[in-house]
Protein backbone atom coordinates (compact mmCIF):
# COMPACT_ATOMS: atom_id res chain seq x y z
CA UNK A 1 0.00 0.00 0.00
CA UNK A 2 2.84 2.39 0.85
CA UNK A 3 4.56 1.56 -2.40
CA UNK A 4 1.40 2.22 -4.44
CA UNK A 5 0.86 5.56 -2.71
CA UNK A 6 4.49 6.47 -3.26
CA UNK A 7 4.27 5.71 -6.98
CA UNK A 8 1.14 7.82 -7.36
CA UNK A 9 2.66 10.68 -5.40
CA UNK A 10 5.91 10.57 -7.37
CA UNK A 11 4.02 10.48 -10.68
CA UNK A 12 1.90 13.44 -9.65
CA UNK A 13 4.98 15.40 -8.63
CA UNK A 14 6.74 14.62 -11.90
CA UNK A 15 3.63 15.66 -13.83
CA UNK A 16 3.52 18.88 -11.85
CA UNK A 17 7.20 19.59 -12.54
CA UNK A 18 6.84 18.85 -16.25
CA UNK A 19 3.75 20.99 -16.53
CA UNK A 20 5.37 23.80 -14.58
CA UNK A 21 8.15 23.73 -17.15
CA UNK A 22 5.54 24.00 -19.92
CA UNK A 23 3.89 26.95 -18.19
CA UNK A 24 7.19 28.74 -17.69
CA UNK A 25 8.18 28.12 -21.31
CA UNK A 26 4.87 29.59 -22.42
CA UNK A 27 5.25 32.64 -20.22
CA UNK A 28 2.26 31.92 -17.97
CA UNK A 29 0.50 34.83 -16.30
CA UNK A 30 -1.07 35.32 -12.90
CA UNK A 31 -4.45 34.68 -14.53
CA UNK A 32 -4.08 30.90 -14.56
CA UNK A 33 -2.97 28.00 -12.40
CA UNK A 34 -2.44 24.27 -12.94
CA UNK A 35 -3.63 21.39 -10.75
CA UNK A 36 -1.54 18.32 -11.61
CA UNK A 37 -3.83 15.86 -9.85
CA UNK A 38 -6.96 16.89 -11.75
CA UNK A 39 -5.01 17.85 -14.89
CA UNK A 40 -6.83 21.20 -14.91
CA UNK A 41 -5.71 24.66 -15.98
CA UNK A 42 -7.87 27.26 -14.25
CA UNK A 43 -8.14 30.73 -15.77
CA UNK A 44 -9.62 33.77 -14.03
CA UNK A 45 -10.63 36.97 -15.83
CA UNK A 46 -8.07 39.77 -15.74
CA UNK A 47 -10.47 42.66 -16.25
CA UNK A 48 -8.69 43.40 -19.54
CA UNK A 49 -7.52 41.37 -22.53
CA UNK A 50 -7.61 37.65 -21.66
CA UNK A 51 -6.40 36.41 -25.05
CA UNK A 52 -2.93 35.29 -24.01
CA UNK A 53 -4.12 33.64 -20.81
CA UNK A 54 -6.60 31.55 -22.81
CA UNK A 55 -4.04 30.69 -25.49
CA UNK A 56 -1.55 29.61 -22.85
CA UNK A 57 -4.17 27.49 -21.09
CA UNK A 58 -4.97 25.55 -24.28
CA UNK A 59 -1.28 25.21 -25.15
CA UNK A 60 -0.60 23.81 -21.69
CA UNK A 61 -3.41 21.25 -21.96
CA UNK A 62 -2.28 20.15 -25.43
CA UNK A 63 1.25 19.68 -24.05
CA UNK A 64 -0.02 17.74 -21.01
CA UNK A 65 -2.04 15.39 -23.23
CA UNK A 66 -5.57 13.94 -23.42
CA UNK A 67 -7.84 14.42 -20.44
CA UNK A 68 -6.70 17.94 -19.55
CA UNK A 69 -9.30 20.58 -18.72
CA UNK A 70 -9.30 24.31 -19.41
CA UNK A 71 -11.60 25.68 -16.71
CA UNK A 72 -12.81 29.29 -16.67
CA UNK A 73 -13.97 30.70 -13.36
CA UNK A 74 -17.00 32.89 -12.85
CA UNK A 75 -16.71 36.28 -14.53
CA UNK A 76 -16.32 37.86 -17.98
CA UNK A 77 -13.44 37.00 -20.30
CA UNK A 78 -12.64 39.34 -23.18
CA UNK A 79 -10.63 37.88 -26.03
CA UNK A 80 -9.42 37.99 -29.61
CA UNK A 81 -9.62 35.00 -31.98
CA UNK A 82 -8.20 31.52 -31.30
CA UNK A 83 -7.13 28.68 -33.63
CA UNK A 84 -6.78 25.53 -31.50
CA UNK A 85 -5.57 22.31 -33.12
CA UNK A 86 -5.47 18.85 -31.55
CA UNK A 87 -7.10 19.75 -28.21
CA UNK A 88 -8.23 16.54 -26.44
CA UNK A 89 -9.90 17.46 -23.20
CA UNK A 90 -12.59 19.72 -21.77
CA UNK A 91 -13.32 23.43 -22.07
CA UNK A 92 -15.70 24.36 -19.26
CA UNK A 93 -16.97 27.28 -17.23
CA UNK A 94 -18.88 27.80 -14.00
CA UNK A 95 -22.23 27.96 -15.81
CA UNK A 96 -23.67 29.63 -18.89
CA UNK A 97 -25.09 32.38 -16.66
CA UNK A 98 -21.89 32.81 -14.61
CA UNK A 99 -18.96 32.50 -17.04
CA UNK A 100 -19.11 34.81 -20.05
CA UNK A 101 -16.82 35.14 -23.06
CA UNK A 102 -16.97 38.30 -25.18
CA UNK A 103 -14.99 39.35 -28.28
CA UNK A 104 -12.53 42.20 -27.89
CA UNK A 105 -14.12 44.39 -30.54
CA UNK A 106 -13.18 45.41 -33.08
CA UNK A 107 -11.47 42.11 -33.83
CA UNK A 108 -8.84 42.42 -36.52
CA UNK A 109 -9.64 40.15 -39.50
CA UNK A 110 -7.43 39.54 -42.51
CA UNK A 111 -8.19 41.96 -45.32
CA UNK A 112 -7.65 39.30 -48.00
CA UNK A 113 -9.91 39.50 -51.02
CA UNK A 114 -11.56 36.23 -49.88
CA UNK A 115 -11.39 35.65 -46.15
CA UNK A 116 -11.35 31.82 -46.27
CA UNK A 117 -8.69 31.43 -48.96
CA UNK A 118 -5.68 31.19 -46.63
CA UNK A 119 -5.08 29.24 -43.44
CA UNK A 120 -6.11 31.21 -40.36
CA UNK A 121 -3.24 32.41 -38.17
CA UNK A 122 -2.84 34.81 -35.28
CA UNK A 123 -1.36 37.31 -37.75
CA UNK A 124 -4.10 36.84 -40.39
CA UNK A 125 -7.16 35.72 -38.40
CA UNK A 126 -10.59 34.79 -39.68
CA UNK A 127 -13.81 36.28 -38.24
CA UNK A 128 -14.23 33.18 -36.01
CA UNK A 129 -13.79 33.58 -32.26
CA UNK A 130 -12.85 29.94 -31.50
CA UNK A 131 -11.79 27.56 -34.30
CA UNK A 132 -11.16 23.99 -33.08
CA UNK A 133 -9.38 21.62 -35.50
CA UNK A 134 -9.38 17.84 -34.90
CA UNK A 135 -10.64 18.25 -31.34
CA UNK A 136 -11.76 15.44 -29.05
CA UNK A 137 -13.43 17.54 -26.44
CA UNK A 138 -16.34 18.53 -24.27
CA UNK A 139 -17.40 22.17 -24.11
CA UNK A 140 -19.86 23.01 -21.36
CA UNK A 141 -21.26 25.61 -18.98
CA UNK A 142 -20.10 28.69 -20.90
CA UNK A 143 -21.91 31.84 -21.97
CA UNK A 144 -20.89 33.75 -25.11
CA UNK A 145 -22.11 37.35 -25.47
CA UNK A 146 -21.64 39.66 -28.46
CA UNK A 147 -22.95 43.18 -27.93
CA UNK A 148 -20.97 45.47 -30.27
CA UNK A 149 -22.73 46.68 -33.41
CA UNK A 150 -19.51 46.25 -35.43
CA UNK A 151 -17.61 43.29 -34.05
CA UNK A 152 -14.72 43.07 -36.53
CA UNK A 153 -12.68 45.09 -38.95
CA UNK A 154 -14.10 44.80 -42.49
CA UNK A 155 -13.70 41.35 -44.09
CA UNK A 156 -14.66 40.11 -47.52
CA UNK A 157 -16.33 36.99 -48.80
CA UNK A 158 -17.79 36.44 -52.28
CA UNK A 159 -17.34 40.13 -53.06
CA UNK A 160 -19.32 41.35 -50.05
CA UNK A 161 -17.89 43.12 -47.01
CA UNK A 162 -19.01 42.57 -43.43
CA UNK A 163 -18.11 43.68 -39.90
CA UNK A 164 -20.16 41.04 -38.09
CA UNK A 165 -18.65 38.03 -36.35
CA UNK A 166 -18.95 35.13 -38.79
CA UNK A 167 -18.90 32.35 -36.18
CA UNK A 168 -18.58 32.10 -32.43
CA UNK A 169 -17.34 28.47 -32.29
CA UNK A 170 -16.30 26.52 -35.39
CA UNK A 171 -15.63 22.76 -35.27
CA UNK A 172 -13.75 21.03 -38.08
CA UNK A 173 -11.31 18.22 -38.81
CA UNK A 174 -10.91 14.77 -40.29
CA UNK A 175 -12.14 12.82 -37.25
CA UNK A 176 -13.30 15.24 -34.59
CA UNK A 177 -15.42 14.23 -31.57
CA UNK A 178 -17.07 17.17 -29.83
CA UNK A 179 -19.83 17.29 -27.24
CA UNK A 180 -21.29 20.77 -26.61
CA UNK A 181 -23.71 21.08 -23.72
CA UNK A 182 -25.23 23.71 -21.47
CA UNK A 183 -23.82 26.70 -23.34
CA UNK A 184 -25.54 29.97 -24.18
CA UNK A 185 -24.87 32.30 -27.11
CA UNK A 186 -26.45 35.72 -27.33
CA UNK A 187 -26.07 38.28 -30.12
CA UNK A 188 -27.38 41.78 -30.73
CA UNK A 189 -28.00 44.29 -33.48
CA UNK A 190 -25.37 44.57 -36.17
CA UNK A 191 -24.39 44.98 -39.80
CA UNK A 192 -25.24 41.48 -41.10
CA UNK A 193 -28.86 42.02 -42.13
CA UNK A 194 -29.56 43.52 -38.73
CA UNK A 195 -27.57 41.17 -36.49
CA UNK A 196 -23.93 41.12 -35.33
CA UNK A 197 -23.31 37.33 -35.38
CA UNK A 198 -23.88 35.08 -38.39
CA UNK A 199 -23.37 31.61 -36.86
CA UNK A 200 -23.24 30.31 -33.32
CA UNK A 201 -21.83 26.78 -33.53
CA UNK A 202 -20.66 25.87 -37.05
CA UNK A 203 -19.77 22.23 -37.72
CA UNK A 204 -18.08 22.41 -41.10
CA UNK A 205 -15.34 21.50 -43.49
CA UNK A 206 -13.89 24.99 -43.73
CA UNK A 207 -10.11 24.73 -44.09
CA UNK A 208 -8.66 25.62 -47.54
CA UNK A 209 -8.32 22.82 -50.06
CA UNK A 210 -5.31 21.90 -52.21
CA UNK A 211 -5.91 24.83 -54.53
CA UNK A 212 -6.24 27.22 -51.62
CA UNK A 213 -9.76 27.95 -52.79
CA UNK A 214 -13.25 27.59 -51.43
CA UNK A 215 -14.75 24.93 -53.66
CA UNK A 216 -12.36 22.05 -52.84
CA UNK A 217 -12.30 22.37 -49.05
CA UNK A 218 -11.90 18.94 -47.36
CA UNK A 219 -15.12 17.75 -45.75
CA UNK A 220 -15.23 17.45 -41.97
CA UNK A 221 -16.11 14.16 -40.32
CA UNK A 222 -16.61 12.78 -36.85
CA UNK A 223 -19.26 12.93 -34.14
CA UNK A 224 -20.75 16.20 -32.94
CA UNK A 225 -23.44 16.82 -30.34
CA UNK A 226 -25.08 20.08 -29.28
CA UNK A 227 -27.62 19.79 -26.48
CA UNK A 228 -29.25 21.61 -23.57
CA UNK A 229 -28.12 24.99 -24.91
CA UNK A 230 -29.58 28.39 -25.83
CA UNK A 231 -29.04 30.53 -28.94
CA UNK A 232 -30.60 33.99 -28.89
CA UNK A 233 -30.52 36.70 -31.56
CA UNK A 234 -27.99 35.09 -33.91
CA UNK A 235 -28.68 34.76 -37.62
CA UNK A 236 -28.15 30.98 -37.30
CA UNK A 237 -27.73 29.08 -34.07
CA UNK A 238 -26.22 25.77 -35.23
CA UNK A 239 -25.08 25.12 -38.80
CA UNK A 240 -23.71 21.92 -40.39
CA UNK A 241 -21.99 22.25 -43.76
CA UNK A 242 -19.59 20.24 -45.95
CA UNK A 243 -19.62 17.02 -43.90
CA UNK A 244 -18.89 13.46 -44.97
CA UNK A 245 -19.32 10.34 -42.85
CA UNK A 246 -20.37 12.46 -39.87
CA UNK A 247 -22.93 12.01 -37.12
CA UNK A 248 -24.48 15.20 -35.75
CA UNK A 249 -27.15 15.60 -33.06
CA UNK A 250 -28.77 18.92 -32.10
CA UNK A 251 -31.33 18.39 -29.37
CA UNK A 252 -33.08 19.74 -26.28
CA UNK A 253 -32.04 23.33 -27.00
CA UNK A 254 -33.71 26.74 -27.37
CA UNK A 255 -33.32 28.82 -30.53
CA UNK A 256 -34.60 32.33 -31.16
CA UNK A 257 -33.17 33.89 -34.32
CA UNK A 258 -33.49 34.47 -38.03
CA UNK A 259 -32.48 31.09 -39.50
CA UNK A 260 -32.08 28.91 -36.46
CA UNK A 261 -30.61 25.57 -37.70
CA UNK A 262 -28.97 24.93 -41.09
CA UNK A 263 -27.80 21.76 -42.82
CA UNK A 264 -26.08 21.89 -46.20
CA UNK A 265 -23.92 19.62 -48.38
CA UNK A 266 -23.74 16.65 -46.03
CA UNK A 267 -22.75 13.32 -47.57
CA UNK A 268 -23.09 9.83 -46.11
CA UNK A 269 -24.00 11.36 -42.75
CA UNK A 270 -26.66 11.07 -40.07
CA UNK A 271 -28.19 14.29 -38.72
CA UNK A 272 -30.67 14.39 -35.84
CA UNK A 273 -32.55 17.57 -34.93
CA UNK A 274 -34.78 16.65 -32.01
CA UNK A 275 -36.79 18.12 -29.13
CA UNK A 276 -35.74 21.72 -29.70
CA UNK A 277 -37.78 24.85 -29.00
CA UNK A 278 -37.44 27.08 -32.07
CA UNK A 279 -38.70 30.60 -32.74
CA UNK A 280 -37.67 31.83 -36.19
CA UNK A 281 -38.00 35.22 -37.81
CA UNK A 282 -37.69 33.63 -41.25
CA UNK A 283 -36.85 29.92 -41.53
CA UNK A 284 -36.61 27.49 -38.65
CA UNK A 285 -34.66 24.57 -40.14
CA UNK A 286 -33.04 24.63 -43.60
CA UNK A 287 -31.77 21.43 -45.22
CA UNK A 288 -29.97 21.93 -48.55
CA UNK A 289 -27.98 19.56 -50.74
CA UNK A 290 -25.75 20.77 -53.58
CA UNK A 291 -25.38 24.39 -52.52
CA UNK A 292 -21.56 24.52 -52.76
CA UNK A 293 -20.68 20.87 -53.34
CA UNK A 294 -22.43 17.86 -54.86
CA UNK A 295 -22.81 15.19 -52.15
CA UNK A 296 -21.57 11.75 -53.21
CA UNK A 297 -23.90 9.65 -51.04
CA UNK A 298 -27.27 10.01 -49.40
CA UNK A 299 -27.58 11.31 -45.86
CA UNK A 300 -30.33 10.57 -43.36
CA UNK A 301 -31.95 13.59 -41.74
CA UNK A 302 -34.31 13.07 -38.78
CA UNK A 303 -36.30 16.09 -37.59
CA UNK A 304 -38.45 14.98 -34.67
CA UNK A 305 -40.19 16.29 -31.57
CA UNK A 306 -39.40 19.97 -32.18
CA UNK A 307 -41.68 22.94 -31.55
CA UNK A 308 -41.35 25.55 -34.31
CA UNK A 309 -42.92 29.02 -34.21
CA UNK A 310 -42.84 30.85 -37.54
CA UNK A 311 -44.48 34.10 -38.64
CA UNK A 312 -44.58 36.36 -41.69
CA UNK A 313 -43.05 34.91 -44.85
CA UNK A 314 -41.09 32.30 -42.96
CA UNK A 315 -41.19 28.54 -43.21
CA UNK A 316 -40.76 26.00 -40.45
CA UNK A 317 -38.67 23.43 -42.34
CA UNK A 318 -37.26 24.05 -45.82
CA UNK A 319 -35.89 21.17 -47.90
CA UNK A 320 -33.94 21.83 -51.09
CA UNK A 321 -32.09 19.06 -52.92
CA UNK A 322 -30.04 20.81 -55.60
CA UNK A 323 -27.82 17.78 -56.15
CA UNK A 324 -27.67 15.90 -59.43
CA UNK A 325 -28.89 12.73 -57.71
CA UNK A 326 -31.20 12.36 -54.68
CA UNK A 327 -29.04 12.80 -51.60
CA UNK A 328 -31.51 13.51 -48.81
CA UNK A 329 -33.51 10.91 -46.90
CA UNK A 330 -35.66 12.98 -44.57
CA UNK A 331 -38.09 12.01 -41.81
CA UNK A 332 -40.18 14.71 -40.14
CA UNK A 333 -42.10 13.19 -37.24
CA UNK A 334 -43.82 14.38 -34.09
CA UNK A 335 -43.10 18.09 -34.56
CA UNK A 336 -45.45 20.91 -33.55
CA UNK A 337 -45.72 23.88 -35.93
CA UNK A 338 -47.24 27.10 -34.60
CA UNK A 339 -47.73 29.30 -37.67
CA UNK A 340 -48.74 32.94 -37.86
CA UNK A 341 -49.14 34.00 -41.48
CA UNK A 342 -46.24 31.78 -42.56
CA UNK A 343 -45.61 30.36 -46.00
CA UNK A 344 -45.90 26.85 -44.60
CA UNK A 345 -44.82 24.51 -41.87
CA UNK A 346 -42.86 22.31 -44.29
CA UNK A 347 -41.92 23.04 -47.87
CA UNK A 348 -39.43 22.25 -50.59
CA UNK A 349 -38.41 20.05 -53.46
CA UNK A 350 -36.33 17.21 -52.05
CA UNK A 351 -37.21 13.62 -52.90
CA UNK A 352 -38.39 10.78 -50.68
CA UNK A 353 -39.57 12.83 -47.68
CA UNK A 354 -41.80 11.31 -44.98
CA UNK A 355 -44.05 13.69 -43.01
CA UNK A 356 -45.65 11.75 -40.17
CA UNK A 357 -47.53 12.49 -36.94
CA UNK A 358 -46.91 16.24 -36.90
CA UNK A 359 -49.26 18.92 -35.54
CA UNK A 360 -49.84 22.17 -37.44
CA UNK A 361 -51.95 25.04 -36.17
CA UNK A 362 -52.41 28.74 -36.81
CA UNK A 363 -52.43 30.43 -40.24
CA UNK A 364 -50.32 29.82 -43.35
CA UNK A 365 -50.46 29.66 -47.12
CA UNK A 366 -50.23 25.88 -46.71
CA UNK A 367 -49.30 23.40 -44.04
CA UNK A 368 -47.07 21.44 -46.41
CA UNK A 369 -45.96 22.76 -49.83
CA UNK A 370 -44.40 20.13 -52.07
CA UNK A 371 -42.48 21.04 -55.20
CA UNK A 372 -42.19 24.79 -54.72
CA UNK A 373 -39.16 26.88 -53.87
CA UNK A 374 -39.76 28.74 -50.58
CA UNK A 375 -40.16 32.28 -51.91
CA UNK A 376 -40.90 31.74 -55.60
CA UNK A 377 -44.18 32.12 -57.45
CA UNK A 378 -46.42 29.21 -58.36
CA UNK A 379 -44.84 28.80 -61.80
CA UNK A 380 -41.35 28.20 -60.33
CA UNK A 381 -42.11 24.59 -59.43
CA UNK A 382 -39.48 21.90 -59.92
CA UNK A 383 -39.95 18.24 -60.77
CA UNK A 384 -37.53 17.06 -58.07
CA UNK A 385 -40.17 16.70 -55.35
CA UNK A 386 -40.79 12.98 -55.82
CA UNK A 387 -42.31 10.38 -53.50
CA UNK A 388 -43.37 12.44 -50.51
CA UNK A 389 -45.47 10.59 -47.92
CA UNK A 390 -47.91 12.50 -45.70
CA UNK A 391 -49.70 10.47 -43.01
CA UNK A 392 -50.99 10.68 -39.45
CA UNK A 393 -50.70 14.47 -39.23
CA UNK A 394 -53.08 16.72 -37.28
CA UNK A 395 -53.94 19.88 -39.25
CA UNK A 396 -57.44 20.41 -37.86
CA UNK A 397 -56.45 23.70 -36.19
CA UNK A 398 -54.69 25.07 -39.27
CA UNK A 399 -56.29 27.80 -41.40
CA UNK A 400 -54.60 27.42 -44.79
CA UNK A 401 -54.98 29.97 -47.60
CA UNK A 402 -54.46 27.35 -50.31
CA UNK A 403 -54.69 23.95 -48.60
CA UNK A 404 -53.31 22.03 -45.64
CA UNK A 405 -51.38 19.91 -48.15
CA UNK A 406 -50.42 21.53 -51.44
CA UNK A 407 -48.96 19.22 -54.07
CA UNK A 408 -47.68 21.74 -56.57
CA UNK A 409 -46.77 21.06 -60.20
CA UNK A 410 -43.28 20.12 -59.16
CA UNK A 411 -44.52 17.15 -57.12
CA UNK A 412 -44.76 13.58 -58.34
CA UNK A 413 -45.71 10.18 -56.88
CA UNK A 414 -46.84 11.67 -53.56
CA UNK A 415 -48.94 9.69 -51.07
CA UNK A 416 -51.35 11.61 -48.82
CA UNK A 417 -53.35 9.75 -46.17
CA UNK A 418 -55.62 12.08 -44.20
CA UNK A 419 -56.49 11.65 -40.53
CA UNK A 420 -59.37 13.96 -39.74
CA UNK A 421 -60.24 17.15 -41.58
CA UNK A 422 -57.54 17.86 -44.19
CA UNK A 423 -57.73 20.00 -47.32
CA UNK A 424 -55.56 18.89 -50.25
CA UNK A 425 -54.74 20.71 -53.46
CA UNK A 426 -53.25 18.33 -56.00
CA UNK A 427 -51.52 19.94 -58.96
CA UNK A 428 -48.88 17.23 -59.20
CA UNK A 429 -48.43 14.03 -61.15
CA UNK A 430 -49.44 10.49 -60.18
CA UNK A 431 -50.48 11.43 -56.64
CA UNK A 432 -52.36 9.02 -54.37
CA UNK A 433 -54.67 10.96 -52.06
CA UNK A 434 -56.85 9.12 -49.55
CA UNK A 435 -59.03 11.61 -47.67
CA UNK A 436 -62.65 11.86 -46.55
Amino acid sequence: MIRRFSIRTTAARWLGVLTLGVLVALGTTHAQGFDARSRTVTVVPSGGDDTMALRQAFATCIAVGPGCTVRLTEGTFVTRQHVIEGFHGAFVGAGSDRTFIEPLAPLYVTDAEMVLMNDPTDAEPWPILFLFIDANMTMADLGFRVTDYEVTTPWNIFGTQFTALATVVSLTGEAARVDVERIAMEAGEGTFFGVNVVNGVFVQGILPGPSGGFGDRPAASGTFTVRDSRFLGLDSGVVMENLEGATVSVRDSVFDGVFTIGVSDVSDSLVEIANNDITAIENGIDVIAGMFRQPTAASRIVIAGNTLRVAGDGQGVTLADEADVPTLQVLLAGNVFELDGALSGIGGFARGVTVRDNVMRGTAVAGVRVGVRPHDDDDASLSQADAWVFTGNDVGALAAEVAAVWLAEGSRDAIVVCDGRTSVRDDGERSLVTCN
